[in-house]
């Protein structure tokens, strides 16, 4: 959640950078998620907890906030297909290679 809550806020303000230089923003921003948690928290019709988990329930009522101001959309993408694996999450081999080559633009096809 606190990666969402961080590219949200970056999203706001290259949003209104790009609006003050006049440019188009094509709104709702897409943002794939593979944590299907996250996403069910962001779908909830409530953030409630416990007063321990207050600043958690904060950032997720802003990005909540977010999706209803049709800013960002969150799709759900699979573990497998997500090109950011390589940057999140400890993977080796032909996996490490393959996602980086997507993410560099140097994918052959085959």
């Amino acid at each position: 959640m606190k990666a969402l809550y961080e590219l949200t806020i970056t999203l706001i303000f290259v949003s209104n950078l790009l609006e003050e230089l006049k440019r188009a923003v094509e709104l709702p921003v897409m943002i794939y998620e593979d944590s299907q948690p996250t996403i069910d928290l962001i779908n909830q019709s409530t953030c409630s907890g416990s007063n321990r988990s207050k600043h958690f329930i904060m950032l997720t009522r802003f990005v909540k906030g977010q999706v209803e101001k049709r800013l960002i959309e969150i799709r759900k993408i699979a573990g497998e297909k997500n090109k950011a694996n390589v940057l999140t999450k400890i993977i080796t081999g032909r996996e490490f290679n393959d996602s980086f080559n997507k993410i560099m633009g140097t994918a052959h096809s085959q």
